[in-house]
């Protein structure tokens, strides 16, 4: 069942303002997101997005299951969601040992990163620049068992188009 109020809809986290997302069912949450690029482009639809971080925000007061924790998938094609359920059980200590035990063999299948939602409502998560088109956000856990969990911003920090040097430093 999906809300359709836009004060709880979907499309509200992806305005950095007081709106929130209701998922309106209990359990884990997976928002699937498409880069398209941008308007008037000769090849909109095919261009890949760079990604350094994502910002995950859960409203701080006023609602009954801010988002906690979850998982962030990356890729240049369609993910297929079902085939991430094998991860919808699992914890920080979980990821952390199936990202260490297959570091060398991780797909982009495997998740790419974890978060975790502190007091202040907000996880910056670090991504080292990389490329994809699609992004899934997979929801674990709220701050309190509910019939519901809520989500109030995600936003994408990095570049799209060719760069000769994606990062730099003064020795």
């Amino acid at each position: 069942m999906s809300i359709q109020s836009p004060t709880y809809g979907i499309r509200n986290i992806l305005a950095n303002d007081c709106t929130v997302y209701c998922s309106q069912k209990p359990g884990v949450i997976n928002i699937l997101l498409r880069y398209s690029g941008w308007e008037g482009s000769k090849d909109q639809g095919k261009r890949l997005c760079h990604l350094s971080h994502i910002i995950i925000k859960s409203p701080e007061y006023g609602f009954t299951a801010p988002c906690k924790e979850g998982m962030i998938f990356l890729s240049h094609e369609p993910i297929d969601v079902e085939a991430t359920r094998v991860f919808d059980y699992f914890g920080k200590d979980n990821f952390d040992r199936y990202t260490n035990e297959n570091k060398d063999l991780l797909t982009e299948e495997d998740p790419m990163a974890w978060f975790s939602i502190e007091e202040e409502g907000l996880s910056v998560v670090e991504l080292e620049d990389k490329a994809c088109k699609y992004v899934l956000i997979k929801l674990l856990r709220s701050d309190y068992v509910s019939e519901n969990m809520d989500l109030q911003y995600v936003g994408f920090i990095g570049y799209t188009g060719h760069r000769s040097f994606g990062s730099a430093r003064l020795q």
